[in-house]
This record gives structure tokens, C-alpha cells and sequence, in this order.
């Protein structure tokens, strides 16, 4: 889960059951990768090279994951009809992606038209994952905004560090959500969302805009590839991303749904960049 409330329920002394305390706190988890000067990404680092700020202020990081461990990632596959041209370049950078992943990893794939279906349940089997991949078929609408919302939340669910990778070619025409309501629960889940644009989403202005400020606000990337080589170029770059990782997980005051800005830094390195979520809501 990308958040966890330890709730303290209340104690009772006598008949009467009058309480005496109740108290509440979250554990919020924020992922972060780390580049040097020269945008070369830091492996290595422990618990005590990092600052997590909340609002400014400084937490006790309570639980942390290195570069190192494994992750779990969800593929989000546009499917629709407009991709079938763009499908065999897809498929083969995907794959490409697949054969850079560590045996600790997990993927899931999802695909989505005006509607979707889960392809492959989460596994550390990357040849189940390619078969489902390669079996894919384009075809109908798109559900984009409501197939980003539901894999999130499923996605969410996962113990330990995730990603997930959203593939998609044109704008939303068939869901219920719009793209800030998208984005508001894509910011809720806490999950670093690196999103492709291919084919005629690389027309919509204001699709590409959208989902560039949902990456960066989750602490993904955004990319926009012409060419299946291109592709499998983006797709070398998000693995690197991923697999130098950082989960620092730390204890959230309770408020009432406001936003609250987070800030990571690697003690001593002023030089380094440090990209993770930009906050999270309070509750």
C-alpha cells in the first residue's frame, strides 16, 4: 500500500467506559530517485543519507527500501484502434524492457480500449509477461482516464516500491473520469506514473501537457516517442529510473484532506537532484 493507518483504539477503565486516549497516525511512503550533477543516477545510499520535509519540516524516516530490492511494475497498454499501426514497435520495446528487469521484480499488464482487462496478474515470470504482451490485440475506444484511476488503486495495493507505465496514442473518449479527477487520485496513490505518447496523442496539446503534469507531480517521467527505436530508447531510460529507486517511509500527522508539500534531499549533496512525489493529501 502506498499509505497505512495505524489506528491506537481507545482504552476503558471502569463500568462507565469512559476513554482515556485515541490516537492516530499514517505512515506515508515516498519513492525517490537520485542524479549527481551530471544527471547520473546515485545507487547505494542508506537511511541516513536521506531528509524527508513535510511542509518544511524534517521526519523521522521509520521505515526505508534501497536501490536495490525489487519493485513491482504495472504496463497500462493502449489498445485501441488508432494503436494498431503502432503495435509491433510497442510490443518489441516492451519486450526490450522485460529482458533489463531483475529477477526481483514483478510486472502486471493491463490493457485498455473502452474498457479494462487485466492481462497478466502481477508476476516474477517475465515470460508469462511477454506472452501476454505479445498477445495483445488494438481494437475500440479509449478509457484512458478510468483505466489509469483502476489500475492505480490496484496497484497501490502492492507492498514495497511500484511503478507503473502508462502506453497511449490519442485522447479519452470513452470515460466517466476527466483528466484532474485522474489526477487528483493519481496524487492520492502516491505512485510514480512515467507515461508514452505515440501516434495522435502526439497531436493533443492539451492530453500531453496533462499527463506531463501528472508525472511530475508523482515523481515520474513523460516522453513522447515517433519510432519504435524511440521507444525502446525511453523505455532503456524508465528502467535505469526504476531500479535506482529509494522508499523512505515516515509518520504523517492527521489532518483533514490538505495538501501538503514533500521535499527529499541527500544529506551533504546540494548538487544532487532528487525526484519524487510533490506531496500527498492529509486525512
Amino acid at each position: 500500500m502506498t499509505r497505512r493507518e495505524w489506528i491506537a483504539a481507545a482504552f476503558f477503565v471502569g463500568q462507565d467506559q469512559t476513554p482515556l486516549f485515541r490516537a492516530s497516525t499514517r505512515l506515508v511512503e515516498v519513492q525517490a530517485t537520485v542524479q549527481d550533477s551530471k544527471r547520473r543516477y546515485v545507487g547505494g545510499l542508506g537511511r541516513d543519507d536521506f531528509s524527508v520535509l513535510d511542509g518544511g519540516a524534517e521526519q523521522k524516516i521509520e521505515d526505508f527500501e534501497s536501490n536495490s530490492t525489487g519493485l513491482t511494475l504495472a504496463l497500462m497498454l493502449d489498445l485501441t484502434g488508432s494503436m494498431s499501426r503502432e503495435m509491433s514497435g510497442l510490443k518489441k520495446a516492451v519486450v526490450s524492457l522485460l529482458s533489463r528487469l531483475r529477477k526481483e521484480d514483478r510486472v502486471g499488464v493491463f490493457g485498455f480500449n473502452q474498457r479494462l482487462r487485466r492481462l497478466q496478474d502481477f508476476t516474477p515470470d517475465l515470460q508469462r509477461v511477454e506472452n501476454a504482451v505479445l498477445s495483445a490485440e488494438a481494437g475500440g475506444g479509449t478509457a484512458l482516464f478510468d483505466s489509469l484511476t483502476r489500475v492505480s488503486v490496484e496497484l497501490s495495493r502492492e507492498a514495497g516500491k511500484k511503478a507503473l507505465i502508462v502506453f497511449t496514442d490519442g485522447d479519452d473518449n470513452a470515460s466517466g473520469l476527466t483528466l484532474p479527477m485522474a489526477l487528483r487520485r493519481a496524487q492520492a496513490s502516491g505512485l510514480p506514473v512515467h507515461t508514452v505518447l505515440q501516434g495522435e496523442a502526439k497531436r493533443e496539446r492539451d492530453l500531453a501537457r496533462m499527463l506531463a503534469q501528472m508525472s511530475r507531480m508523482t515523481g515520474g517521467s513523460s516522453h513522447v516517442v515517433t519510432t519504435g527505436r524511440d521507444a525502446q530508447s525511453v523505455l532503456e531510460q524508465i528502467s535505469q529510473e526504476i531500479h535506482y529507486t529509494y522508499l523512505l517511509t515516515f509518520k504523517s500527522e492527521p489532518g483533514h484532506g490538505e495538501w501538503r508539500r514533500l521535499e527529499v534531499r541527500v544529506k551533504g549533496h546540494t548538487d544532487y537532484i532528487v525526484r519524487c512525489r510533490e506531496g500527498y493529501f492529509a486525512s
